[in-house]
């Protein structure tokens, strides 16, 4: 039953029961790799890349095998066989997952240390450009990113899908979750007594998101250098200028970007959470990057270069959206981009002959790895 399955494998079964576990979250997770793979917030699904036709603006039909599980539909019917046990292993699986790439993109950012601090005390006067073009292995931090923003969004649908089967099979102990959890304050939950952790575990297996992200927080602690995560912000306002965003062209079909960059604003989010100041840090990424932006968008190649006035465009609506989900309120983006500009910027885009038929073209040549 979902109420054996969620507590505990017991008896004779239960060395077997956590084996075919852990052996299908591997499988999970080994598909965050997968070439093409493409995260719709729409569909609540991950689909093949999204190539749109440029005649029909419609994207091209796919067979991709991941697509047959990364779906909410699939992922809960999956959480009513394995139950909530199950879940945590899957759970603790992508957060293992994330956290080899969390530490590869803070290889970057102490690489870069010294520069990304004179990028936060330039941006002011708009001479940043020549600190960003001595940056070195963005693309690695665009790409790491990518790979974490996979599997952030895996977690959260997976979290969806289990709390739409809990309501079905143990409602009263999802409603104890989400009671418990509203009591409980989000800043102070990771710093809280080992044994709330535990707790907590249970609430996001129920799919309770409403109170920090524990596994995350207690993987990410050993290695977190408090001096270089402070320049996070700023790291990931320089990928901006990263030649893994020439390809970003947004697709209104899937509310995204044809190679799956959009996925960053949650790997963005996953790293400020693990801040000492989640707010401030969301605060001086938007900062960093409406500088980062309107300077790019005031420059000579802007106005001469169509590519590059969709790339701009597409980050602009990337800036809105994270805006949208982080902690900071979304009226803190209007300080430095009047909204106009945002809303041209998505006419742009909708209007624009070339946004279809570049994220076949532009988007399908860049490489997420």
């Amino acid at each position: 039953s979902f109420e054996h399955s969620s507590f505990g494998f017991d008896g004779g079964g239960a060395s077997a029961g956590a084996n075919a576990a852990t052996e299908l979250a591997q499988f999970y997770v080994s598909m965050m790799d997968t070439e093409g793979l493409v995260y719709s917030e729409m569909s609540d699904a991950f689909v093949k890349r999204a190539l749109p036709l440029s005649s029909s603006r419609r994207v091209e039909p796919s067979a991709a095998p991941f697509e047959n599980y990364l779906d909410r539909r699939e992922v809960q019917q999956l959480s009513s066989i394995v139950g909530l046990h199950g879940i945590r292993i899957l759970d603790a699986s992508l957060v293992q997952y994330m956290s080899s790439h969390i530490d590869t993109m803070q290889a970057v950012v102490r690489k870069n240390k010294d520069k990304l601090l004179a990028l936060r005390n330039t941006v002011v006067d708009g001479k940043w450009e020549p600190v960003v073009e001595g940056m070195e292995d963005l693309d690695q931090l665009v790409a790491s990113s990518v790979r974490v923003g996979n599997a952030c969004a895996c977690r959260d649908m997976v979290a969806r899908a289990t709390n739409d089967a809990a309501q079905t099979h143990i409602p009263f102990v999802l409603e104890c979750a989400q009671a418990a959890s509203r009591t409980t304050s989000l800043m102070a939950m990771p710093r809280a007594p080992p044994e709330l952790h535990s707790v907590n575990r249970v609430w996001r297996a129920c799919g309770v998101l409403s109170c920090g992200d524990v596994p995350l927080w207690n993987v990410v602690q050993p290695m977190q250098v408090e001096e270089v995560w402070a320049m996070f912000p700023a790291a990931f306002a320089a990928t901006f200028t990263s030649s893994k965003w020439r390809g970003a062209r947004y697709n209104s079909e899937i509310d995204g970007f044809a190679n799956n960059e959009h996925v960053m604003m949650y790997a963005m989010n996953a790293v400020f959470s693990c801040a000492p100041d989640a707010v401030a840090a969301s605060e001086e990424f938007i900062r960093i990057s409406a500088s980062v932006l309107l300077k790019l968008r005031l420059s000579d190649s802007f106005q001469q270069d169509k590519g590059m006035q969709d790339t701009i465009h597409a980050q602009l609506v990337f800036l809105e959206d994270f805006a949208k989900r982080c902690p900071a309120e979304r009226s803190v983006l209007e300080q430095y981009i009047p909204y106009s500009a945002i809303h041209a910027a998505r006419m742009d885009l909708a209007r624009s002959p070339t946004a279809a038929a570049s994220a076949a073209t532009g988007g399908a040549a860049e490489d997420d790895a």
